[in-house]
């Protein structure tokens, strides 16, 4: 009978992943702690970008068409801010098991992607709107260096969003494996 228990408690050691199980419960609350702050940080730049853009459309432009195409921007960066918001705060509480923590580590790392390629989509979108917009008051008359300006700066953010997308994306399925690694039985 000692000879089964112990057969079977070998089996099982062999078949239990060796995972730090404080030190991955820890990592996970740290990353979600930033999350937390990063969302914050989102939604409150959020709503400072869209009360900037809304104060310029009334207090800054002079032509109603100027006023109206901005206007119609102030809804863009609250809007993308709530849902990073949303997204950064969801977490799973359950902390009780390995795979729960790994699980959870796993969501932390495919919503960083997924923030970063929503992000660059939006911020692609709104550079060719933008140049649009400063395309029509160049050559509708207004040739202040701004609307030459204001385009390329643009496009220095979307260049460096992209960037980040690529490498987050590229690092997912390295990280992941890693993940994966931890919860696989070994063979020794």
């Amino acid at each position: 009978m000692d000879n089964q228990f112990e057969k079977w408690q070998a089996a099982y050691q062999q078949q239990t992943p060796k995972v730090d199980t404080s030190a991955l419960l820890n990592d996970v609350k740290a990353t979600h702690r930033k999350e937390t702050q990063k969302a914050w940080v989102d939604l409150l730049s959020g709503i400072a970008v869209s009360i900037f853009v809304l104060y310029t459309a009334i207090f800054v432009t002079e032509s109603t068409l100027a006023c109206l195409l901005l206007s119609a921007v102030v809804p863009v960066p609250m809007g993308f801010s709530v849902w990073s918001f949303v997204l950064r705060r969801r977490g799973s509480d359950d902390t009780q098991s390995v795979a729960a923590l790994l699980a959870e580590k796993k969501r932390q790392l495919q919503n960083k992607v997924k923030y970063w390629k929503v992000s660059a989509i939006g911020i692609a979108v709104l550079w060719i709107a933008l140049t649009l917009v400063c395309g029509v008051f160049w050559f509708g008359g207004d040739h202040q260096t701004m609307w030459l300006v204001l385009p390329v700066i643009q496009l220095l953010v979307v260049l460096a969003t992209w960037g980040r997308y690529v490498v987050v994306k590229r690092q997912l399925p390295v990280q992941l494996r890693k993940i994966t690694a931890l919860y696989t039985p070994s063979d020794k």
